[in-house]
């Protein structure tokens, strides 16, 4: 299983990082939709809606011209909660060498 990290935007009353394991981009939102934290969030705002679940999406898509990332839109109730997807790659160990993507070396001036 992949490692996603998700950056979750609550429109108006902020937001957090999370991240979880799963199979693809859109499981991971379904994996989030069942975590608490959704709810512990939504909890200290009684007028947003708690009950947020995947027939709530109106938009999944990946972000073009980027590896990996992804952005989900859910609403009810004009209330809306962004969250961007990114497929995080694990550091390498001296077993398993990373096979991702490589970095250019980049001079800061």
């Amino acid at each position: 299983m992949a490692l996603f990290s998700l950056h979750i935007n609550y429109i108006g009353i902020g937001g957090y990082s999370t991240q979880c394991r799963a199979e693809g981009p859109y499981d991971a939102i379904r994996v989030f939709l069942k975590k608490p934290s959704l709810n512990e969030f939504l909890s200290e705002h009684p007028e947003w809606p708690c009950d947020f679940q995947l027939r709530d999406i109106y938009l999944f898509m990946p972000l073009k011209g980027l590896t990996n990332v992804y952005f989900c839109g859910l609403g009810q109730q004009g209330k809306y909660i962004h969250i961007d997807i990114v497929q995080t790659v694990q550091r390498s160990s001296q077993k398993e060498k990373y096979c991702g993507p490589r970095r250019k070396r980049v001079t800061l001036r």
